[in-house]
């Protein structure tokens, strides 16, 4: 480690607080003194104390204080983790005043053959955008010029890995009309609403309508697809009882008799038999099916007949409908499977939401490029800004053909990867690692990870899954984190990380005094002014509490309702030891959008690893930076 000499050294009298301003973060190491009992620095919004008057032990600081009950002389080593420095180089491309003028989301991949691990020269580099501002502004007054368009996603391609980036060619999807759109939009089962039959293996959220099928209809038949051959054990259908139960007669809708086939390959099926189903008088009570056999694909059959179907009198033809409320699979050894595909003979009722992808983060597997998109619609009752709801996660593959992406030609399909309850949401896709042998990591172990975060009362903690590539889409296959062990319920995942941000990144350190470990990088509390970082022992953790490494100014510079947020490093962009950082900004205020044209699209950092590079008291590395 280069950092051998003192950072600061300073005299402090007896029994008077010392307040030293760092001017920027920097991780902080042992303090020699001979008369210190009180050592502290400043995190977030108070004053904390060392355990070890002695040792900050790499916690990052800017604003330290000691105290001392006789004259002393102190000195203060660095520690070992990163500084932040900014790298306007990087940001200058960003600041365009015609066509894509500003957008946050950004993710990077290295589309030529996916690997993510440092400096790939040779890279061919897609940028991903979540909500971009389309239009034209004024270089000198910085103002917005109508009409302004802001389609949900945009792209942008770089050659190489960084050295020639003011050759970025930004890209905005147009439709036969030359209309702006986005390159992705719902298009799947999750962003239709009604008494579809999706919602019977819907279990992200409780409040669903159940399926119905239409009025008077010559068939009632449902086919599962479980997205692969699966031993089942037994199936759970909840009969239909609606949310909230407004009378007891719609109980009556409930299926009285169902037929269930299952198959492999859906040409020849196994029939189980004829089952009678009770009234969901007790919601939490399950007609259980006993099935003990492979299979695929699962066919439910009701007869079609008032009284025989349902549970209305036959006499009674004014409504003659038939509807289940969920149904829940479960394998051999006891997992709930949600990789389920549901198509019906007949809907009372299927509609179209309005919605739109952010696509969170992504990963390349051989020839195609996958992300996890949320499915956002509109919620007029927050504030202006904040005017969204997170639906779902859904899963996107598109091809790769030609060093580019091939948008037209991607495919959809839901995930069970979101649960949204009141005031605790789960979401999965926050960030990707991929450590398989492809990624070209030091320590690849073979998996992709996948990094989700449990919101509670608007604190967020970090979860992860991992699969093996060849296994991502499969859903089921995925495992969860949870206290040392790998499970199949999403539920059970453990926290491993506080204060993270809804995206943010994960990657492996390869040199350094942490060379094998993980680093985290995001915005702490989301939406703060601070960067931070975390160092783990695996990708799963234990991770170290999070330090701040920078303070973003433009909460500040730009004023107004400025904010900055999600934080997030960008490997194959940048040497082990000089970490390419982006984070977002973004203002509430759309006048704020109109009147300034520079306010929205990322900043970069570089963060460099001071056990390699030697700081001084100011907080500089003494490398050059990046031309």
């Amino acid at each position: 480690m280069k950092n051998i000499q003192p950072i600061l050294k300073v005299k402090i009298t007896p029994n008077k607080a010392l307040e030293i301003d760092l001017k920027q973060y920097m991780p902080l190491g042992k303090i020699r003194h001979k008369n210190i009992i009180k050592t502290e620095f400043f995190h977030i919004d108070s004053w904390k104390s060392l355990d070890d008057p002695s040792d900050f032990k790499d916690q990052t600081a800017r604003l330290i204080r000691f105290t001392a009950k006789k004259e002393d002389s102190i000195e203060i080593y660095p520690g070992t983790g990163y500084v932040a420095k900014k790298d306007e180089t990087w940001r200058k491309p960003f600041i365009r005043y015609s066509g894509w003028t500003g957008g946050d989301g950004i993710f990077s991949f290295n589309i030529k053959n996916g690997r993510d691990t440092y400096d790939q020269k040779d890279a061919q580099t897609i940028f991903v955008f979540g909500d971009t501002l389309i239009g034209k502004s004024d270089p000198r007054t910085k103002k917005r010029f109508p009409p302004l368009l802001m389609p949900a996603n945009t792209i942008a391609y770089l050659k190489g890995n960084g050295d020639n980036h003011k050759d970025i060619e930004f890209n905005i999807n147009t439709n036969s009309h030359n209309n702006v759109i986005p390159y992705f939009s719902p298009e799947n089962a999750m962003v239709y609403e009604g008494t579809v039959a999706q919602n019977l293996v819907n279990y992200t959220v409780d409040d669903h309508q159940g399926y119905l099928s239409g009025y008077h209809p010559e068939k009632v038949e449902l086919l599962f697809d479980l997205n692969q051959n699966q031993h089942i054990s037994t199936i759970d259908i909840y009969n239909y009882r609606p949310y909230p139960l407004a009378d007891e007669s719609m109980l009556n809708r409930g299926v009285k008799k169902i037929a269930i086939s299952v198959s492999l390959d859906q040409d020849k099926w196994l029939s189980l038999g004829e089952f009678s189903l009770e009234k969901a008088t007790n919601a939490d009570k399950p007609n259980v099916i006993p099935v003990h056999k492979p299979c695929r694909y699962v066919k439910m059959h009701v007869p079609a007949k008032q009284g025989t179907g349902n549970h209305y009198d036959a006499n009674d033809t004014a409504e003659v409908i038939f509807g289940l409320q969920k149904t829940v699979f479960y394998t051999n050894d006891n997992q709930q499977l949600c990789d389920i595909a549901v198509e019906a003979t007949s809907e009372l009722s299927r509609e179209k939401k309005h919605a739109w992808f952010w696509l969170q983060d992504g990963v390349v597997i051989d020839d195609a490029i996958y992300f996890l998109p949320l499915i956002i619609t509109p919620d007029p009752d927050k504030p202006e800004g904040l005017q969204f709801a997170v639906e779902g996660v859904s899963m996107i593959k598109s091809p790769i053909k030609n060093g580019k992406v091939d948008f037209e030609h991607h495919q959809q399909k839901p995930t069970c990867l979101y649960r949204g309850k009141k005031n605790d949401e789960w979401v999965f896709g926050a960030a990707i690692m991929n450590n398989s042998k492809a990624s070209g990591h030091i320590n690849a172990d073979g998996y992709i990870y996948i990094y989700g975060y449990n919101t509670i009362n608007g604190e967020r903690t970090l979860k992860v899954a991992r699969v093996k590539p060849e296994q991502f889409e499969t859903l089921d296959a995925w495992r969860f984190y949870s206290d040392g062990a790998w499970v199949s319920s999403l539920e059970e995942a453990s926290s491993i990380l506080k204060h993270i941000s809804c995206e943010m990144s994960v990657s492996p350190i390869e040199t350094g005094a942490n060379k094998g470990k993980y680093l985290a990088v995001f915005q702490y509390n989301v939406d703060s002014k601070y960067v931070a970082y975390a160092i783990g022992d695996t990708p799963a953790g234990p991770f170290s509490e999070p330090r701040i490494v920078y303070e973003c100014e433009e909460p500040v510079s730009l004023g107004r309702t400025a904010y900055t947020y999600n934080a997030k490093a960008h490997p194959h962009l940048s040497k082990p030891d000089d970490i390419l950082v982006t984070y977002n900004v973004n203002t509430y205020d759309m006048q704020h959008h109109l009147d300034n044209v520079e306010v929205y699209h990322p900043r970069f950092l570089r963060l460099k690893d001071t056990s390699i590079h030697t700081i001084d008291k100011r907080g500089d590395t003494g490398a050059d930076e990046p031309n």
